[in-house]
């Protein structure tokens, strides 16, 4: 398959359909690219990450990889994209249909130097849950810890296999994504003890009482180090916190995750990718202590 957005085409017709002027790019320009360090992204200027930059000479390099290679047609004129596509819904978290150029898709944030599906599954949007669950942090001596006359969370992160950092617990979705997909997320890579046990039945009271209190964090583009002009990384983001007994339920990591832990966010969280930009915002609707404060992190 060849994809047409290799070509200088793409420049007229696209032409104003780009209303994201301020390019949000930053992951997503990361050379080489994640699991190939033979593949090189174009290099781009901020100027020229939005189409409706008129690039001539714009011809990046084509890169699927062999892991993802059968998990998606090439045959662009069998998927429905915008639409639910069988079992696969394609439309966009952002709530507006992203632009196809030739039958192919274009990511509606832009260039990204880096055309086909990279690491990602499908073409177009690739759809995560993310669930940021947070408690109080109380150090020492069980009081809730302060910074600044704001209190400290802690938040739940994961390590998982292959991936240096720890993250965010994140499950990719073919289907829709609501809050009985976020529990089914918590329950298999945070708290994965055996049906019937006791660790079990804590471990689901504490979600179903925590996300009684859920709040909707983010949901739309997100700036991924894996996107490329033809594939990219939405997400749905939901925030649970937990306090008192129900912030102490006994956690165990599921199939590929190797550690489970609880990381103050005194300082600056060392997290894979672009899971800072979901904390900070995080921070922010709970109106607790943000070690990211005042500084500009790209989406």
């Amino acid at each position: 398959h060849k994809l047409k957005s290799k070509s200088s085409g793409i420049n007229a017709e696209y032409g104003g359909g780009c209303a994201h002027l301020t390019p949000p790019h930053r992951h997503s320009l990361i050379s080489p690219y994640q699991d190939a360090p033979d593949i090189k992204r174009t290099p781009l200027e901020p100027a020229q990450i939005p189409w409706t930059y008129l690039y001539v000479l714009y011809d990046p390099v084509e890169y699927t990889s062999p892991l993802v290679e059968e998990t998606d047609t090439d045959e662009m004129s069998k998927i429905k994209f915008n639409e639910v596509d069988g079992a696969m819904d394609r439309t966009s978290l952002t709530g507006s249909p992203y632009q196809l150029i030739d039958g192919d898709p274009i990511n509606p944030y832009g260039r990204t130097g880096l055309v086909g599906r990279g690491l990602l599954k499908f073409w177009g949007p690739n759809k995560f849950a993310v669930t940021i669950i947070t408690r109080w942090a109380r150090p020492a001596t069980g009081n809730v810890f302060n910074i600044r006359n704001r209190q400290v969370a802690e938040v739940l992160l994961v390590k998982m296999a292959g991936i240096p950092n720890l993250i965010l617990p994140k499950l990719q979705a073919k289907e829709k994504i609501d809050s009985a997909y976020h529990k089914r997320l918590v329950r298999s890579l945070c708290y994965n003890h055996a049906g019937g046990s006791q660790d079990a039945k804590n471990a689901e009271a504490m979600i179903e009482a925590a996300f009684e209190k859920s709040t909707e964090v983010y949901k739309g583009y997100f700036d991924d180090a894996q996107n490329t002009d033809n594939a990219w990384v939405e997400v749905h983001v939901t925030s649970v916190h937990v306090e008192g007994s129900l912030a102490e339920t006994s956690t165990l990591g599921g199939t590929d995750v190797e550690q489970v832990t609880w990381v103050m966010l005194n300082k600056k969280a060392e997290v894979n990718n672009n899971d800072a930009w979901l904390l900070k915002l995080a921070c922010n609707k709970l109106q607790c202590f943000n070690p990211w404060r005042g500084e500009v992190l790209l989406w």
